[in-house]
Protein backbone atom coordinates (compact mmCIF):
# COMPACT_ATOMS: atom_id res chain seq x y z
CA UNK A 1 0.00 0.00 0.00
CA UNK A 2 2.95 2.52 1.18
CA UNK A 3 4.22 1.70 -2.48
CA UNK A 4 1.23 2.64 -4.37
CA UNK A 5 0.67 5.49 -2.52
CA UNK A 6 4.88 7.09 -3.06
CA UNK A 7 4.07 5.65 -7.16
CA UNK A 8 1.07 7.96 -7.37
CA UNK A 9 3.29 10.51 -5.42
CA UNK A 10 6.07 10.31 -8.18
CA UNK A 11 3.38 9.95 -11.02
CA UNK A 12 1.47 13.11 -9.89
CA UNK A 13 5.07 15.02 -9.50
CA UNK A 14 6.16 13.79 -12.89
CA UNK A 15 2.93 15.03 -14.59
CA UNK A 16 3.28 18.48 -12.64
CA UNK A 17 6.77 19.21 -13.89
CA UNK A 18 5.68 18.12 -17.53
CA UNK A 19 3.18 20.80 -17.68
CA UNK A 20 5.19 23.37 -16.35
CA UNK A 21 7.99 22.18 -18.84
CA UNK A 22 5.31 22.38 -22.00
CA UNK A 23 3.66 25.65 -20.43
CA UNK A 24 7.87 27.47 -20.54
CA UNK A 25 8.57 25.75 -23.79
CA UNK A 26 5.47 27.76 -25.09
CA UNK A 27 6.45 30.95 -23.61
CA UNK A 28 9.72 30.48 -25.30
CA UNK A 29 9.45 29.89 -29.13
CA UNK A 30 7.59 32.73 -29.67
CA UNK A 31 9.64 33.95 -32.38
CA UNK A 32 9.71 30.95 -34.63
CA UNK A 33 6.03 31.69 -35.70
CA UNK A 34 5.11 30.48 -38.43
CA UNK A 35 1.55 29.40 -40.63
CA UNK A 36 0.75 25.42 -39.18
CA UNK A 37 -1.48 23.22 -40.29
CA UNK A 38 -3.98 21.99 -37.76
CA UNK A 39 -4.17 18.78 -39.59
CA UNK A 40 -0.58 18.25 -39.50
CA UNK A 41 -0.24 18.73 -36.09
CA UNK A 42 -2.77 16.51 -34.92
CA UNK A 43 -1.23 13.91 -36.92
CA UNK A 44 2.04 14.21 -35.63
CA UNK A 45 0.62 14.37 -32.02
CA UNK A 46 -1.29 10.90 -32.74
CA UNK A 47 2.24 9.47 -34.24
CA UNK A 48 3.53 9.76 -30.75
CA UNK A 49 0.90 8.77 -28.97
CA UNK A 50 0.10 5.67 -31.17
CA UNK A 51 2.13 2.87 -28.66
CA UNK A 52 0.45 4.47 -25.35
CA UNK A 53 -3.25 4.42 -27.50
CA UNK A 54 -2.15 0.67 -27.92
CA UNK A 55 -0.89 -0.32 -24.70
CA UNK A 56 -4.30 0.89 -22.91
CA UNK A 57 -5.76 -0.65 -25.86
CA UNK A 58 -8.21 2.48 -26.79
CA UNK A 59 -9.57 3.08 -30.41
CA UNK A 60 -8.79 5.93 -31.83
CA UNK A 61 -11.39 7.07 -34.77
CA UNK A 62 -10.05 10.53 -37.15
CA UNK A 63 -12.46 12.08 -38.51
CA UNK A 64 -10.51 15.78 -40.68
CA UNK A 65 -12.71 16.97 -42.77
CA UNK A 66 -11.59 21.01 -42.20
CA UNK A 67 -7.97 21.84 -41.86
CA UNK A 68 -7.05 25.59 -40.54
CA UNK A 69 -3.48 27.27 -40.73
CA UNK A 70 -2.72 28.38 -36.83
CA UNK A 71 -0.27 31.55 -36.67
CA UNK A 72 2.36 30.00 -33.90
CA UNK A 73 4.84 27.85 -33.50
CA UNK A 74 4.78 23.66 -34.09
CA UNK A 75 5.62 23.37 -30.61
CA UNK A 76 2.53 25.49 -29.03
CA UNK A 77 -0.05 24.05 -31.47
CA UNK A 78 1.21 20.19 -30.97
CA UNK A 79 1.24 21.04 -26.88
CA UNK A 80 -2.14 22.35 -26.96
CA UNK A 81 -3.02 18.85 -29.19
CA UNK A 82 -0.95 16.26 -26.80
CA UNK A 83 -2.42 17.97 -23.45
CA UNK A 84 -5.69 17.33 -24.53
CA UNK A 85 -5.48 13.86 -26.43
CA UNK A 86 -3.39 13.24 -23.26
CA UNK A 87 -6.09 14.17 -20.75
CA UNK A 88 -9.04 12.11 -23.43
CA UNK A 89 -6.64 8.68 -22.65
CA UNK A 90 -6.79 9.25 -18.85
CA UNK A 91 -10.02 9.13 -18.65
CA UNK A 92 -11.60 7.50 -21.38
CA UNK A 93 -12.73 3.85 -20.98
CA UNK A 94 -11.60 2.80 -24.61
CA UNK A 95 -12.57 4.82 -27.03
CA UNK A 96 -11.40 8.69 -28.55
CA UNK A 97 -12.53 10.39 -31.43
CA UNK A 98 -10.98 13.59 -32.79
CA UNK A 99 -13.02 15.14 -35.21
CA UNK A 100 -12.13 18.91 -37.27
CA UNK A 101 -14.69 20.66 -39.37
CA UNK A 102 -15.93 24.00 -40.61
CA UNK A 103 -18.77 25.77 -38.91
CA UNK A 104 -19.55 29.07 -40.28
CA UNK A 105 -16.26 31.38 -39.63
CA UNK A 106 -14.54 28.98 -37.40
CA UNK A 107 -12.90 25.38 -37.93
CA UNK A 108 -13.56 23.48 -34.38
CA UNK A 109 -11.61 20.46 -33.20
CA UNK A 110 -13.37 18.23 -30.88
CA UNK A 111 -11.93 15.53 -29.17
CA UNK A 112 -14.78 13.11 -27.71
CA UNK A 113 -13.71 10.69 -25.50
CA UNK A 114 -16.07 7.33 -23.74
CA UNK A 115 -15.26 8.34 -20.57
CA UNK A 116 -17.46 9.58 -17.28
CA UNK A 117 -17.00 13.47 -18.08
CA UNK A 118 -17.32 16.19 -15.03
CA UNK A 119 -19.74 15.16 -12.87
CA UNK A 120 -19.34 18.42 -10.78
CA UNK A 121 -21.18 21.48 -12.45
CA UNK A 122 -19.29 23.80 -10.14
CA UNK A 123 -16.23 22.00 -11.76
CA UNK A 124 -17.63 22.35 -15.26
CA UNK A 125 -18.33 25.75 -14.80
CA UNK A 126 -14.65 26.36 -13.35
CA UNK A 127 -13.06 24.44 -16.48
CA UNK A 128 -15.27 26.99 -19.47
CA UNK A 129 -14.19 29.74 -17.49
CA UNK A 130 -10.56 29.42 -17.49
CA UNK A 131 -10.40 28.65 -13.43
CA UNK A 132 -7.69 26.49 -12.28
CA UNK A 133 -9.34 23.21 -11.05
CA UNK A 134 -7.78 20.02 -9.16
CA UNK A 135 -6.81 17.15 -11.12
CA UNK A 136 -9.11 14.00 -10.91
CA UNK A 137 -7.54 10.91 -10.87
CA UNK A 138 -7.96 8.90 -14.10
CA UNK A 139 -9.36 5.41 -15.15
CA UNK A 140 -5.66 4.04 -14.58
CA UNK A 141 -4.82 5.97 -11.65
CA UNK A 142 -2.51 8.88 -12.90
CA UNK A 143 -3.41 12.34 -11.71
CA UNK A 144 -2.36 15.80 -12.73
CA UNK A 145 -1.98 19.19 -10.93
CA UNK A 146 -4.31 20.45 -12.84
CA UNK A 147 -2.13 23.03 -15.19
CA UNK A 148 -2.54 21.20 -18.32
CA UNK A 149 -6.02 22.61 -19.14
CA UNK A 150 -5.13 26.06 -17.62
CA UNK A 151 -2.23 25.92 -19.44
CA UNK A 152 -3.93 25.03 -22.68
CA UNK A 153 -6.78 27.91 -22.20
CA UNK A 154 -4.08 30.60 -22.23
CA UNK A 155 -2.39 30.10 -25.08
CA UNK A 156 -5.52 28.93 -26.95
CA UNK A 157 -6.72 32.41 -25.81
CA UNK A 158 -3.54 34.39 -27.14
CA UNK A 159 -3.68 31.94 -30.91
CA UNK A 160 -7.33 33.82 -31.00
CA UNK A 161 -9.09 30.28 -30.66
CA UNK A 162 -11.64 29.20 -27.92
CA UNK A 163 -12.02 26.53 -25.52
CA UNK A 164 -15.40 24.58 -24.32
CA UNK A 165 -15.60 21.90 -22.27
CA UNK A 166 -19.03 19.60 -22.30
CA UNK A 167 -20.40 16.79 -20.57
CA UNK A 168 -21.78 14.34 -23.66
CA UNK A 169 -24.14 11.65 -23.38
CA UNK A 170 -21.57 9.20 -23.34
CA UNK A 171 -18.14 10.79 -22.55
CA UNK A 172 -16.73 14.07 -22.38
CA UNK A 173 -16.36 17.03 -25.60
CA UNK A 174 -13.40 19.01 -26.04
CA UNK A 175 -14.08 21.86 -28.56
CA UNK A 176 -11.33 24.09 -30.07
CA UNK A 177 -12.71 26.90 -32.15
CA UNK A 178 -9.91 28.55 -34.32
CA UNK A 179 -11.00 31.46 -36.64
CA UNK A 180 -10.86 30.53 -40.17
CA UNK A 181 -7.26 31.97 -42.33
CA UNK A 182 -7.46 32.73 -45.94
CA UNK A 183 -5.71 29.04 -46.39
CA UNK A 184 -8.26 27.18 -44.68
CA UNK A 185 -9.81 23.96 -46.59
CA UNK A 186 -12.90 22.66 -46.39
Amino acid sequence: KELEVLEDGAKSAYYTADDVLKWIKSKRNTGSENWLSLLEAIQAVVKRKKTELERYNIELSLKLDSDVLVKTNPKTLEIIIENLLQNAIKFCRGQISIQVAAQNERVLLNIIDDGFGVMDPNTLRKLNTGVAVKSAKGRRGDAGAGLGLLMVSEILKNLGARIRYQNVPDGFLVQLSFPKTPGSIE
